[in-house]
């Protein structure tokens, strides 16, 4: 159930006028009132204080039926556990592409220094080095 509690923002008491003679003493306090307005829209289900009642930082003023809010919530779970799926295939992905390239980049050094001895053929060597330059681009 969603509920509200006092906002923060604390009404103040201002003294406006003050008189002190021999026969009375007479003062004029004013109070200054704070909007409250809910972070859901929804039904309200219970209101727990009074029009001008004094509250404290944290009293719970009123709850919301929670129907509203929480398939909007349960989307948004969906979509998150979605994003992390997604996630974890880019990740795999990813992790892929880089194996690939460590072997490519193997490849071309391994037969970049057996070209010079004619262990490996200069066909072999071209390919592997336009394979490695070719995922270097990426």
């Amino acid at each position: 159930m969603g509920s509200i509690g006092a906002n923060t923002t604390q009404a103040s008491w201002v003294l406006t006028s003050y008189v002190n003679s021999s026969s009375y003493i007479y003062a004029d306090v004013s109070a200054y009132t704070v909007d409250i307005a809910p972070q859901v829209s929804g039904k309200v289900n219970h209101i727990y204080v009074i029009n001008n009642e004094y509250v404290k930082k944290g009293t719970l003023l009123f709850s919301i039926a929670p129907a509203k809010y929480q398939i909007t919530l349960n989307q948004d779970k969906a979509v998150l556990q979605s994003t992390k799926s997604n996630l974890e295939g880019v990740k795999s992905e990813l992790n892929s592409a880089i194996a690939i390239n460590n072997s490519a980049k193997f490849d071309y050094n391994c037969d970049k220094k057996l070209i010079t001895t004619h262990a490996v053929s200069v066909e072999a060597y071209k390919h592997a080095y336009y394979n490695y330059k070719r995922l270097m681009q990426w």
